[in-house]
């Protein structure tokens, strides 16, 4: 996900249930070299659904070049176990 001029101390990243929610948040810059703004880059937000097989406790985050990496692991697949009658 691209988030260009954040660092890790403006980006939050939360999770309940199944939303995984990330806010970004940065001062606005008091550098004025610009006549017409055509967009704010202070503050965003997005939101996205996982599915329910992923562990939620091995979620990984990185920043680097602008650029927020996200690794979410499946749950393992454990394999059908047959029970014996008696």
């Amino acid at each position: 996900m691209a988030v260009p001029g954040y660092d890790k101390s403006g980006i939050t990243i939360s999770l309940e249930e199944n939303k995984l929610k990330i806010v970004g948040k940065k001062e606005e810059s008091t550098d004025r070299k610009f006549l017409m703004k055509e967009f704010d880059f202070t503050t965003f937000q997005r939101l996205f659904y996982l599915p329910e097989d992923v562990q939620k406790d091995k979620i990984e985050a990185t920043v680097e070049n602008g650029i927020l990496h996200l690794v979410i692991y499946k749950a393992e697949v454990k394999p059908a176990i047959n029970v014996s009658i008696k």
